[in-house]
């Protein structure tokens, strides 16, 4: 488990993805995943880190752009 994961995955939604938009589709799921790992990557966090306490992200991200719940 890595807390430095899931405080970068926190930040970075919070900073990156405006909830009160309805983003269209998987695409821009996996557009925003891509997005997110390079970020994560320029930082030395790794995709394994955030996966760990998120699951799969690109399916993280399609939960809670549709008002899933989740723990991000």
């Amino acid at each position: 488990m890595s807390p430095r994961g899931l405080d970068f995955i926190r930040k970075w939604t919070a900073n990156n993805i405006d909830v009160r938009l309805r983003y269209l589709g998987e695409g821009r799921a996996h557009m925003l995943a891509i997005t997110c790992r390079m970020d994560a990557c320029a930082l030395s966090i790794s995709l394994q880190e955030m996966e760990d306490e998120v699951g799969d992200i690109e399916v993280a991200f399609i939960r809670f752009i549709e008002g899933r719940p989740t723990i991000l």
